[in-house]
């Protein structure tokens, strides 16, 4: 199954997955999870080939103002740091972009045919930055990491498949990790890293 952050961890919370792989920079502060986490992605913009930002000699947070963002729903503290319009949701502590998608195709189909912005490791827009259809927004913060990793309620002992499961999964995670660090160095400026 797959879902967005919140999701999952509302999964993992009613006993429907065990474990969940997700962001946990929430997920963390749960004190009825266990979490371990397993990997950091740095995770860069983007936006069509030719799009009127790439134009600006120097990007800043302001510029994104601009622009409409294609992004999951994120945490009210990321919108301090993120770049662009966020809007807070009503009696949550979560903020949404001017397009909140959940599905990373139907984000890049969309940014590739508006001027719309989003964002992403390397290796979800590999294919579309090797082509050209998508650009790399020169712009990158300390911040732009995602941190990935298992929860699971504290309570359950975890079987002996979802152990080996943990075991798969983090080793497949190692190249994962290789691969977008290299594509990162590929695509931004070596100033910006």
């Amino acid at each position: 199954m797959v879902a967005d952050w919140q999701e999952v961890e509302e999964l993992v919370l009613t006993y429907k997955a065990d474990p969940g792989i997700a962001e946990l920079s929430v997920a963390k502060e749960n004190k009825q999870l266990h979490v371990e986490p397993f990997g950091k992605h740095r995770f860069l913009f983007y936006c069509r080939s030719g799009h009127p930002i790439l134009k600006k000699k120097t990007i800043t947070k302001d510029d994104f103002m601009d622009y409409p963002l294609v992004l999951v729903r994120l945490p009210a503290r990321m919108s301090s740091v993120f770049p662009g319009r966020l809007f807070p949701v009503e009696d949550s502590d979560h903020v949404i972009p001017s397009i909140e998608f959940q599905d990373i195709v139907l984000s890049r189909e969309l940014v590739l045919k508006s001027d719309a912005l989003g964002a992403g490791t390397p290796l979800q827009v590999q294919k579309e930055l090797a082509e050209g259809s998508l650009s790399v927004i020169p712009i990158f913060e300390p911040w732009m990491t995602l941190n990935y990793g298992f929860m699971y309620l504290k309570e359950i002992v975890l079987s002996p498949a979802a152990e080996r499961y943990m075991t798969m999964v983090m080793e497949v995670e190692k190249d994962v990790f290789v691969r977008n660090e290299k594509l990162m160095k590929q695509y931004l400026p070596a100033s910006l890293i």
